[in-house]
């Protein structure tokens, strides 16, 4: 009898010490419930205008909403095929459609082996179409379709007209940024790559790969003012915030061409490292930073003693670049290394990173 009583009792301890572990992990299961749903609501918080950045992610077929004040990917939104740029206007976000094909833009030599990139490969990205993206609901609206691929886009200060350079037809279409319509395309120089559009609003600025020359568009009559010869293979493009001053990175010489843009003629070369792709001007006037891809390094310009100032070494190749409009952070776009590093002017030199699955490419805000 003491036995039975004994095995009871001892059934009776196992039972309680068995209840009160249950309870325990549930409570730890509810505590950590709740310190996700805190989590998840800290992501979901509206992101201030002035924080925040676009970037086109290309084979990804999204475009990568970044948060500058907690440097993270906040959200992502639909785009096109391989989208490479990418332009802001009237609530809209466009995004270009980058064909790698054999009249295109891609095909050119790499600067260093002279070898031709793998053309197979490279066909199956890309198409006709310009995406139009409603930020309000975050979903595709319309399909523009300019007859090419296309590869960088801007659009004007005012927000009507978006426009985006097509490679292979050697030209910019204009797209209404109200109708959503193409209006309008205009011939440039052959290759067309990268546009960028004055601050005033009256001139769109066009570099062309195929004959190493920079195409000045007159924006109110859309025609061609003049085509000035730059450095070899020039890519992107930067026009000075009091619209007199245009620069261009020269790919195939490792140079950066000044332009006056009232005379339209090319005033000062400085060298900077190797293979200069991004560029871009701070809003004071006074530094320009330029993204030497293949050398691995920012040059930093000083617009007064046009002259390099310092060489910022990065841990990666390194493409686009853009000052953010308060001139407080450089954002330096890695699509080797599937980052954006950020660069503050005031020390110039890396401070932040923000990693990505994606590849960056054009960057607006």
């Amino acid at each position: 009898m003491k036995q039975i009583i004994i095995w009871i009792s001892v059934l009776i301890v196992i039972m309680i010490v068995g209840m009160s572990i249950f309870w325990m992990q549930d409570s730890k299961t509810s505590t950590e419930n709740k310190n996700t749903a805190v989590t998840e609501e800290k992501t979901t918080t509206p992101i201030k205008t002035t924080d925040i950045a676009y970037v086109a992610f290309g084979k990804s077929n999204k475009i990568g909403i970044i948060d500058l004040k907690n440097f993270i990917l906040a959200n992502v939104l639909p785009a096109s095929n391989n989208p490479h740029g990418v332009a802001l206007a009237n609530g809209y976000i466009f995004t270009s459609s980058s064909k790698m094909g054999k009249k295109e833009m891609m095909m050119e030599p790499d600067h260093d082996s002279g070898k031709p990139v793998d053309m197979k490969k490279m066909m199956s990205f890309g198409s006709d179409i310009i995406t139009v993206v409603d930020l309000n609901k975050k979903e595709i609206v319309k399909e523009i379709n300019v007859g090419g691929g296309s590869h960088h886009m801007a659009s004007t200060p005012d927000g009507t007209k978006v426009l985006a350079t097509v490679p292979s037809l050697s030209g910019v279409a204009i797209i209404d940024a109200k109708t959503l319509e193409k209006t309008n395309f205009i011939k440039t120089g052959k290759v067309s790559n990268y546009i960028a559009v004055s601050k005033d609003g009256k001139k769109a600025y066009v570099s062309n790969k195929g004959d190493d020359t920079l195409s000045v568009i007159n924006l109110k009559t859309e025609t061609i003012v003049v085509n000035i010869p730059v450095g070899v293979r020039p890519d992107h493009v930067a026009v000075s915030g009091d619209s007199k001053s245009v620069y261009v990175a020269n790919g195939g010489n490792d140079t950066v061409s000044i332009i006056d843009a009232k005379t339209n003629k090319v005033t000062a070369v400085i060298k900077v490292g190797e293979t200069p792709h991004g560029i871009s001007i701070t809003p004071d006037g006074k530094k320009l930073y330029v993204a030497n891809s293949e050398g691995k390094t920012v040059s930093v310009i000083d617009l007064l003693k046009i002259k390099v100032i310092k060489t910022i070494p990065m841990e990666a190749e390194v493409s686009h670049l853009e000052v953010t409009p308060d001139g407080k952070k450089v954002l330096v776009n890695s699509e080797e290394a599937r980052k954006i590093f950020i660069i503050d002017p005031s020390l110039d030199k890396v401070t932040n990173t923000i990693m990505l699955q994606q590849e960056p490419h054009q960057t607006i805000f």
